[in-house]
C-alpha cells in the first residue's frame, strides 16, 4: 500500500471522536510519562491497554431500599421544596426581600437537614 492509500481523501475524510476520562493529576501525570517512555501519544496509550487488555465486568445487585433511606428521601424532597420556595421568593422580590428571614430559613433548613441525618443514619 502506498502513502496516498493510507492518507484520508478529500472524497472520505477520518471519522474521530472523543472520549473524556477523568483522572486525577498524579494518574495522568503517570499515564503521559509511560507514553512518552514509550514514544506513544497518551491517547495511542490508552488505546493500546483497551485493545490488548480482558476486561471482566461484575454485575452488582442495586442495595435494597431500607426504611430509613425512603424516609431520608422524602424529607430531602421535602427541604428542596422549601427552597426552591425560597429561591422563587428572592427572585420575585429582589428589592424587597428581607435578608435576614431568607438567612434564618435556609439555617433552619441547614440544621433539619443534619439532624435527620444524625436520626436515620446515626452520624453526628
Amino acid at each position: 500500500m502506498s502513502e496516498q492509500e493510507n492518507a484520508p481523501s478529500a472524497n472520505k475524510p477520518l471519522s474521530t471522536t472523543r472520549i473524556h476520562v477523568k483522572l486525577r493529576k498524579a494518574l495522568k501525570s503517570e499515564l503521559e510519562k509511560k507514553a512518552a517512555d514509550n514514544f506513544m501519544s497518551l491517547s495511542q496509550l490508552l488505546l493500546q491497554s483497551a485493545r490488548n487488555s480482558t476486561i471482566t465486568v461484575r454485575r452488582i445487585d442495586a442495595p435494597k431500599n431500607s426504611k430509613e433511606l425512603l424516609a431520608l428521601t422524602a424529607a430531602y424532597n421535602k427541604f428542596g421544596a422549601q427552597l426552591n420556595m425560597i429561591a422563587k421568593h428572592c427572585n420575585t422580590f429582589k428589592a424587597n426581600s428581607d435578608s435576614v428571614k431568607i438567612l434564618t430559613a435556609l439555617i433552619d433548613i441547614e440544621r433539619s437537614i443534619a439532624e435527620l441525618k444524625a436520626e436515620t443514619l446515626g452520624e453526628d
